[in-house]
């Protein structure tokens, strides 16, 4: 089995975002998905809402921390904003590493309306750099 983690800072959105996603477009009989932060902040609403708004199931999201998961060894460890890469802890020098940073839609202002709006432009740059990492990876076979 292939191994992904996904981490940002909370796991709060853009690594919930990015999990939701792989299990959406991965072959789930070859890869296991983890998603954690740096710290924990707990899923946004908002989040849940964008995802939910794109027809995915969010029964089974937690918000984790990335501590959780450091003994089992990953494939690949994708980072989602600046701030995961540069405080994730060590992992072994075979997991490949790759860093993608998106807009933090937390720290969205406005009215409501305009601040979904900032979790849904995330959630679409954040699907579409997932399906293209599946793809080219072959992950979805």
């Amino acid at each position: 089995m292939i191994n992904i983690l996904v981490i940002c800072t909370g796991n709060s959105c853009r690594s919930i975002f990015a999990q939701a996603y792989l299990e959406l477009y991965c072959n789930k009989s070859k890869v296991n998905i983890f998603s954690g932060g740096v710290q924990t902040h707990g899923i946004h609403p908002k989040t849940l809402l964008s995802l939910q708004a794109d027809d995915v199931d969010v029964s089974k999201l937690t918000s984790n921390s990335v501590k959780e998961y450091i003994k089992v060894p990953y494939k690949h460890l994708i980072s989602l904003c600046d701030n995961a890469k540069a405080k994730c802890p060590y992992f072994p020098a075979k997991t490949l590493r790759e860093h993608y940073h998106f807009t933090d839609p937390t720290l969205a202002i406005g009215a409501d309306e305009d601040i979904q709006a900032q979790f849904n432009a995330v959630r679409d740059s954040i699907k579409l750099f997932i399906q293209a990492f599946v793809k080219h990876y072959g992950y979805d076979q």
